[in-house]
């Protein structure tokens, strides 16, 4: 950790989220997850994405109701799940691929590239570490 992939992702989201009908931007997936439980997260996905106040009828135990993956399949979204540390929490909260149409985007920061490889992930980007001196650069810049 450390890198900035969350500032990262949260540039992004914000940049690029005007342009989608639903978006979300979970933070902490991995801790929360553990803290309230993934239903929980899928429920607040679920109810920014869909603009339901309550989203708890479209939870069913293995995902969501066939009428929610209708209404996903259709709506441009943009969702980004942050921290993520187990590809099983990007089934339970996406359904992988399959719960949002071909315009849906889904970006995913975690520590462990092994996660998104596993989730059979369209695009992977390693974010790297800057040296010294790019470090103060931006330090100065944003100082």
């Amino acid at each position: 950790g450390g890198v900035g992939k969350t500032t990262l992702a949260t540039a992004v989201f914000n940049r690029l989220c005007d342009g989608f009908e639903g978006f979300c931007f979970l933070n902490n997936v991995r801790e929360r997850a553990e803290k309230s439980g993934i239903d929980n997260l899928k429920k607040e996905l679920l109810s920014k994405l869909l603009k339901e106040e309550d989203a708890s009828p479209f939870v069913t135990p293995g995902g969501i109701t066939n009428f929610a993956k209708k209404r996903l399949g259709r709506t441009k979204v943009l969702v980004v799940l942050d921290d993520v540390n187990d590809s099983d929490q990007m089934e339970d909260l996406c359904g992988g691929h399959t719960w949002f149409g071909a315009s849906g985007r889904i970006i995913v920061t975690t520590r462990d590239k092994h996660v998104l490889v596993k989730a059979d992930a369209d695009h992977i980007l390693e974010v790297e570490t800057l040296n010294s001196d790019d470090s103060l650069g931006v330090f100065r810049l944003n100082a």
